[in-house]
Order: structure tokens, then C-alpha cells, then sequence
């Protein structure tokens, strides 16, 4: 009997001992030690969202920049002339408050390229001589199935509704308001425009808009692409465009851009070669910065950079061109 007394004590003492539960020194440190997992898993998975959230940023920046050399190289090759120097033409535009060389904004490319006119889709009628004071006009139309329109691609800083450092515009000046308007409104000049063939001069270098606008270029304009690379120019590191091309003709624009800036071109000049017009090329130079496109490419750093991307564009077509 004693001795299943004493088993009886061992054993209720053991079962005591089981059921006593952790002290509180022992659950403190598994919270620590559980804790101590749980950020680390965490970290591991904000890390993992934090790159994926970059990676679309810059993918989708880069996207949109392919797209835009693209849609610029497709309009370029439609030029018949490119000014070597932008400004000559935007300059010009400027006295009609216009915003290309205005608000910190930088012109990059500027040319003349022809649009097709279907003659057969518009309210051009089959006989112009039912056209009176525009018959003249209504003929043109019909035998060259093309109008001359002015482009512009500039770069402007960060403004109102876009949140990258620059975004890059395109500027048109067509050469007829609307051609489907109707009677004679239909072969209304855009305002400003001054064809650059009057007087058969071919003289596009010396354009300037038409003396009658005072108040508006008549010219549209469109944001192509957002998150560029921000505008910097810089003569003592401006791009040697020479080095990029090979060719110590090619001029650069804008002119003293740097390696820095988001979008810039090295250009041929339109010079004479034996009375003829000698074709043009273009190489375009774009890089975006997707910095503003993700909270987590802030602030600023090299990770947000982009490749650059070059693309270079001969021109389809060139007035004066030897038969």
C-alpha cells in the first residue's frame, strides 16, 4: 500500500508539472523570436513587391518610349526637309504666343512633310469649275493630291496634369483649316500658314507665318509621350554629335544639349550639292525616367533610368531633288 501511495504522489506530480503551463519570460521570448520571423517575411515580401512595382514602371515607360521614337522616326520619313537648327522656324512661331519656345520648353525637330489628300473622300467636287473664286484653288488640290505640313516635336518641363519630368509635344501646322468643310470654307488657309512654295521659291528655310495672324499660330498640339528625361543643356557638355555618327556635318538639337537631356537628334543639314538638294538624315536620341511612375523609385536614382534608345531616319522625300 505505501508503495502505491507513493506512485500515486510521483505520478500526480508529474502530472502537475505537465500542466503548469509557460512562464512569462518564456512566451516574451517567442513573441520576440516570432516577431523577429514575421519581419523578416515581411521584408522579404515588400522587397518582392517593391521590385515588381519598379520592374512595370519601367517597363511601361520604356514601352512608351519605343512607341514614340517609332510614331517620330514613321513622321520623319514623310519630311522633305529638316531644319538643322529648330529654332529658326520656332522662333518665328513664338511672336504668335505660342508655347514652343516659351515656359522652359526646348524645340528638338522641326520639317515640312507632305500629306496625301484623297480627293475622292473629301467635298472636293469632281468639276472645280463650279467652285467660282476658288476654282483656281479646288485645282491645285486635285492635281497634287498633297498638302505641305509643318511639324515640330519639342520637349517641356513637368506641368499641370503630367507628372514626369518633361513630356515631349508635337506641334502641327496643316495647310488647309478643314477640307471637309463646306463651300468655300473648305479651302480656307489655316491661320498663319504661308506655303512654303510661294513664288515657286522653295523656300523653306526663310519661312516665316503669314503677316495676317497676330494673335494664334493656327497650329495644334499634342503630348506624345510623358516621362522623358529631364531638359538639360550645357555647351561645355553637350553631345558631340560627330562621335555618335560618325559624320562631323550632323548638327546637333537643341543645340548644347548633353547626354542628360531626355530627347535630342543629330541632323543633317539641308545643304546644296551641285544646284540639287542632297537627301537629309536624322538620328533620334530618346530616354525616359520612370521615377514619377512608381512610389517606389522614389526619390530619384540610377534605377529609374532607362537605356537610351536611337533610331536613325533618311528622308523619303526632298524638294529640288536631280531627275
Amino acid at each position: 500500500m505505501r508503495l502505491l501511495r507513493s506512485l500515486r504522489r510521483t505520478t500526480t506530480g508529474h502530472k502537475y508539472s505537465r500542466d503548469r503551463g509557460f512562464t512569462l519570460i518564456e512566451i516574451l521570448i517567442s513573441l520576440v523570436i516570432a516577431g523577429l520571423v514575421v519581419s523578416g517575411l515581411l521584408f522579404v515580401v515588400v522587397e518582392m513587391l517593391r521590385v515588381d512595382q519598379r520592374e512595370v514602371a519601367l517597363e511601361e515607360v520604356q514601352s512608351d518610349m519605343q512607341r514614340a521614337i517609332d510614331y517620330i522616326a514613321d513622321d520623319l520619313r514623310e519630311a522633305i526637309y529638316v531644319y538643322d537648327n529648330p529654332a529658326t522656324v520656332t522662333a518665328q512661331l513664338a511672336s504668335l504666343n505660342d508655347e514652343i519656345a516659351t515656359n522652359g520648353a526646348e524645340p528638338v525637330l522641326a520639317f515640312w512633310r507632305t500629306d496625301e489628300i484623297d480627293v475622292g473622300n473629301t467635298s472636293i467636287p469632281a468639276d472645280c469649275s463650279t467652285e467660282g473664286a476658288n476654282e483656281g484653288v479646288c485645282n491645285v488640290i486635285k492635281a497634287r493630291r498633297a498638302s505641305y505640313t509643318l511639324v515640330a516635336y519639342y520637349q517641356r518641363p513637368q506641368y499641370g496634369p503630367w507628372e514626369g519630368a518633361a513630356t515631349l509635344k508635337r506641334y502641327e501646322l496643316a495647310q488647309y483649316d478643314d477640307l471637309t468643310a463646306a463651300g468655300a470654307a473648305k479651302y480656307n488657309l489655316t491661320e498663319a500658314y504661308k506655303s512654303p512654295l510661294d513664288g515657286g521659291l522653295n523656300d523653306f528655310a526663310g519661312w516665316t507665318p503669314d503677316s495676317a495672324a497676330t494673335t494664334s499660330d493656327g497650329g495644334s498640339r499634342t503630348v506624345l509621350v510623358d516621362y522623358v528625361r529631364a531638359i538639360d543643356i550645357d555647351a561645355v557638355n553637350a553631345v558631340d554629335c560627330e562621335a555618335l555618327t560618325g559624320d562631323p556635318e550632323h548638327v546637333l538639337a537643341p543645340a548644347n544639349a548633353t547626354n542628360a537631356t531626355g530627347f535630342f537628334a543629330c541632323i543633317r543639314p539641308p545643304v546644296l550639292v551641285d544646284g540639287f538638294r542632297a537627301n537629309q538624315d536624322v538620328f533620334l536620341f530618346l530616354q525616359g525616367d520612370a521615377t514619377a511612375a512608381s512610389q517606389f523609385l522614389q526619390p530619384a536614382s540610377e534605377d529609374s533610368r532607362l537605356p537610351v534608345l536611337q533610331t536613325q531616319v533618311k528622308l523619303g522625300g526632298v524638294i529640288d531633288r536631280p531627275g
